[in-house]
């Protein structure tokens, strides 16, 4: 590995644990939390960069789960997030199991302090750029090419855009374990082939099914094209089958979350066809992002492309001699040999390059997505796969290209690879609306482009030699350097989660009064889990059915269909109705006179400053201003366990007043309830039932109903259940019995 590499490396490491972090948290503070008055938010500042709005999935839901579960002790199931929000999903969100060991970057959170997310992000970053240098380097077989390519991956716009996401944890994990499958091909010693079989482990507990099967393709593609070469097909067969193995301990682990979502409209039905990534998109691998300006500090991130895209979904990972490299060999011996060695030494690689080719862009029947496992992989997801695919393929012929000793006479040959970007250019010039390039976004988009179109151009008029190979590596980097290095804010960690005086307000009130919150949509995603208040609105990961379909009937419209999936879901006052805003968003409207809120905790509402209850129950509620919005509270409060005579077969019919006698433990693995040994009396706790897996009880019997857990004493001398949370053992069974 170059020195210069390993510093780099280092560097990320080093921001992490000095307590930076590259979060846009910062956006919803400034732009969507008004529990900070307007002073407090005018006085949160990036310390470099712009923090990007359209993170949501990163500052509105991810970060702050993840702050509530270090809060909540890394439960299995978050009481505070709703009814019970599992939370084995699609994030990387800590949990204190036996997935512990696999999911190494969850560990910095282990420390539940704010500096832990700053340290994860970096280690993040590292991983990346580490696991995407091991597979080059052991594809390549050029330390310093891969070094170089493995820089500008890393700056790619698909990696900055979407450096957020656990899908660039699996791709990092995954090249990783490539990486060290092609060791474990050297030295055949045991403990690499140990340490393959480890790694694939550590990828498929990051859960995220969309980008597995594309870049499974590509990896092991390469892992074979290593062993072809190194003569070692049966080595090569064993690590790959080590690696499916690891897909399906991922698979097992996450087996609670698939048994919830299986059945759900949004992911569950979500299958992917063949030939949907529009062919034009293939000029933007050739320029440094031909469709995004991100300036700092003069405006938001900007899409310059056909709408209705963003800049997320039109990034894509760049590999800027893509075009210029088949214009040369066209000419150059030097370009065709480069070529014949390609397809010789990596026919795998080609093949499964070829294979991501036709699954992006011609309309297959669905036996090839079923056969390739590519029918979960919508094309903006199979297409960052293609793009390392093509990283690939083009570091191997650079490499080839810088290592051939026969040098070519200039003549004209170099005016192929001139031509190809002038084609380039020309057929770009329909792929962004000039109009949107005021000065502040040009400045941040110009001139990545001029200098990625002189570097390729030079580079080309070189190709004779192996310098001319080696400007096209370097002009890789630089220009996606200059292009995308404003992406990415830089934030002191303890700026992550700070209270205004609006929190502080919510913070009293829970401490005079305990019970859930109820956000009337004043925030978004899950931004106030990130508190550790507990809270009735956010993001249900997997559909609480349950408590949607006890609140329809005072909430016309709430139909399975609405939130029967993954949602962001928040709450309005009537006579608003209950409506799906987006595929992955609702609306629920309910009176806070509603008895059904007091049957589910809520003792608290969280309001826009113009709104109030109900006149019909608004003394029921005492205002106070929290920020700038309001929050009211219960005169009289209800309880988490309510108590009712016999044994009534509604939550309604249970009396939420307090004292109820009745108390509630959540554990790390389980939910336990105490009850009075009065076998006259019966006690309700509002829960989601479906995270539940096990119950068992002492001098007691329960049932479900109405979205609570409903227990009633045998007349023993004590009453208790212990509710185990829905773990892999449990959801294969439920799984195996549908």
């Amino acid at each position: 590995m170059p020195r210069w590499f390993a510093a780099f490396a280092l560097v990320l490491v080093a921001l992490g644990l000095a307590g930076f972090s590259g979060s846009s948290w910062l956006y919803g503070a400034t732009h969507y939390d008004r529990l900070f008055t307007e002073a407090e938010r005018n006085g949160q500042r990036e310390l470099w960069g712009t923090s990007r709005g359209i993170r949501s999935d990163e500052w509105a839901v991810e970060t702050p789960q993840v702050r509530a579960q270090q809060l909540a002790g890394f439960p299995l199931v978050n009481l505070n997030e709703g009814l019970g929000e599992l939370q084995r999903n699609t994030y990387d969100i800590p949990v204190l199991d036996w997935g512990v060991p696999f999911r190494p970057l969850t560990w910095p959170y282990l420390v539940p302090l704010r500096w832990s997310h700053g340290a994860r992000w970096f280690l993040r970053d590292a991983l990346l750029l580490l696991g995407v240098y091991a597979l080059l380097s052991a594809f390549v077989e050029d330390k310093w090419t891969a070094a170089v390519a493995a820089v500008a991956v890393f700056f790619s716009s698909a990696f900055v855009w979407w450096r957020s996401t656990v899908m660039l944890e699996f791709i990092g994990f995954l090249c990783l374990t490539g990486g060290v499958a092609a060791r474990a091909l050297r030295s055949g010693g045991k403990s690499w082939f140990a340490l393959t079989a480890y790694c694939a482990a550590c990828s498929f507990c990051v859960f995220y099914p969309p980008i597995w099967a594309p870049m499974l393709w590509v990896v092991c593609a390469a892992i074979a094209d290593v062993a072809w070469r190194r003569q070692r097909l049966g080595a090569g067969a064993l690590l790959i089958a080590m690696i499916a193995m690891g897909a399906l301990l991922g698979v097992f682990y996450h087996l609670p979350y698939l048994s919830l979502v299986a059945g759900t409209a949004y992911p569950g039905r979500r299958i992917a066809e063949a030939g949907a990534m529009p062919l034009d998109r293939l000029i933007e691998m050739v320029w440094p992002s031909l469709t995004v300006s991100a300036p700092v500090h003069c405006g938001p991130e900007r899409y310059l492309g056909i709408p209705p895209s963003n800049v997320c979904e039109a990034s894509s990972i760049e590999v800027l001699p893509f075009a210029v490299l088949p214009a040369l060999a066209l000419v150059s011996g030097r370009g065709r040999r480069a070529f014949s060695t390609l397809v010789r030494t990596s026919p795998a690689s080609v093949l499964a390059f070829g294979v991501l080719c036709a699954w992006l862009y011609l309309p297959l029947p669905p036996w090839f997505g079923r056969l390739t496992l590519l029918q979960w992989s919508a094309a903006g997801r199979a297409w960052m796969a293609f793009g390392v695919s093509a990283a690939l393929l083009v570091s191997r012929l650079l490499a080839a290209l810088r290592s051939d000793a026969q040098p070519e006479p200039f003549r004209w040959r170099g005016l192929a690879g001139i031509a190809a970007v002038a084609a380039c250019a020309f057929v770009a010039r329909g792929h962004f609306r000039s109009e949107a390039l005021t000065d502040c976004y040009a400045r941040a988009w110009v001139p990545p482009m001029v200098v990625a179109a002189a570097l390729l151009c030079a580079g080309a008029l070189l190709s004779g030699t192996a310098r001319g190979a080696t400007l096209l590596l370097v002009a890789w980097p630089i220009s996606l350097l200059l292009a995308n290095h404003r992406v990415n804010p830089l934030i002191h960690s303890v700026q992550l989660f700070e209270k205004g005086e609006g929190h502080r307000a919510v913070d009293r009130a829970l401490a005079r009064t305990a019970g859930r919150i109820l956000d009337y949509s004043t925030h978004a995603g899950a931004q106030l889990a990130a508190f550790g208040w507990p809270m009735l609105g956010g993001v249900q990961n997997s559909p609480d059915l349950a408590l949607f379909r006890f609140l329809a009937p005072e909430s016309p419209g709430l139909e399975e269909e609405l939130y029967n999936r993954y949602a962001h879901y928040t709450f309005e006052l009537p006579p608003a109705r209950t409506r799906l805003v987006q595929p992955d968003a609702i609306r629920v409207a309910i009176p806070p006179c509603s008895r059904r809120l007091a049957a589910l905790g809520v003792n608290h509402l969280l309001m826009e400053p113009g709104s109030a209850p109900e006149p019909a129950c608004a003394g029921e509620w005492i205002p106070q201003p929290a920020g700038e919005l309001r929050l009211w509270s219960r005169r009289t409060p209800v309880c988490a366990v309510g108590v009712a005579r016999g044994t009534p077969a509604s939550a309604l019919e249970f009396d939420y007043s307090c004292p109820s006698e009745g108390r509630f433990r959540a554990e790390v693995s389980a939910l336990v309830i105490e009850v009075p040994p009065d076998p006259t009396r019966s006690w309700a706790f509002a829960v989601n039932p479906e995270v539940l897996g096990t119950i068992d009880c002492s001098g007691a019997t329960v049932r479900i109903a109405d979205a609570h857990l409903l227990v009633h004493p045998q007349g023993g001398p004590t009453a208790w259940c212990r509710a185990r949370y829905l773990d892999s053992g449990i959801a294969l069974r439920r799984m195996l019995k549908k």
